[in-house]
């Protein structure tokens, strides 16, 4: 049996009027029973509309919306030794910059950086850093 031969043959009838068909196959087919049997069993196959996609997708309908609201940051308002956390001033794949109050009359701008490991919310991992300007 050639498959790509029934390939054709399929879609060959699936152009034809359902009226049409079953003289087309009996002329395709002839005494290859098997053939029209296979050919006859892509035909039900293609017509059953159950399932998912019995329906057209354009007519589904949301079942939920999902809003995602900001999570505040449990970060600012600590303080970390001498330095108070004041706001975060940048994020990005390995943590957190945050802008640090020291209380003090130092003119010395400091970061403060929230690493992304176990514990990165303790005192440990949010250690103020030195200058802005420094990469470390």
């Amino acid at each position: 049996m050639n498959v790509n031969r029934e390939e054709v043959l399929f879609g060959m009838v699936l152009e034809k009027p359902a009226s049409e068909r079953d003289a087309f196959l009996k002329a395709v087919c002839g005494d290859d029973t098997t053939l029209r049997m296979r050919i006859e069993a892509l035909l039900a196959a293609h017509e059953q509309t159950s399932g998912a996609l019995a329906e057209p997708a354009a007519a589904a309908k949301a079942t939920m919306k999902i809003e995602f609201t900001e999570v505040p940051d449990e970060t600012i308002g600590q303080k970390i030794g001498r330095y108070k956390i004041l706001q975060k001033i940048g994020e990005g794949g390995c943590g957190a910059v945050y802008m640090p109050y020291c209380g003090s009359s130092a003119t010395r701008k400091v970061a403060c950086k929230n690493g992304r490991e176990v514990g990165s919310n303790s005192a440990d991992a949010l250690r103020p850093r030195s200058t802005l300007g420094h990469a470390g």
